[in-house]
C-alpha cells in the first residue's frame, strides 16, 4: 500500500466519521426532510404507485426513536425493505 492509498483510506474514514456525527445531531424533522428531498418513488420498481418515503416514515415513527443516526439508519433500512419487496412492484 503506497502513501496515496493510505491517504485515500484516511480521507474516507474521516468522511464517514464526520457524516455520522452530523447525522447524530439531526432531528427527526431534518432527517425526514432529507429523505423526502431524495425520494425516487417515481422510478422503477415502484413507478409512482405510492410514496415510499412517506410509507417508511409512518412505519419508523412507530418505533419511538428520537432522531439521530439510529432513526436515519432505521428509515434507510425501511425504504430499502419496501423497494425490494416484490409485492410492491
Amino acid at each position: 500500500m503506497n502513501l496515496i492509498d493510505i491517504l485515500k483510506t484516511i480521507y474516507i474514514m474521516a468522511k464517514v466519521i464526520l457524516t455520522d456525527a452530523i447525522i447524530n445531531e439531526m432531528s427527526i424533522r431534518e432527517i425526514n426532510r432529507h429523505f423526502r428531498n431524495e425520494d425516487e418513488s417515481d422510478k422503477w420498481p415502484i413507478c409512482g404507485k405510492f410514496n415510499v418515503t412517506e410509507r417508511a416514515i409512518r412505519k419508523v415513527r412507530k418505533f419511538g426513536l428520537n432522531g439521530g443516526l439510529e432513526y436515519y439508519l432505521a428509515l434507510e433500512a425501511e425504504i430499502g425493505r419496501i423497494v425490494n419487496d416484490e409485492r410492491n412492484w
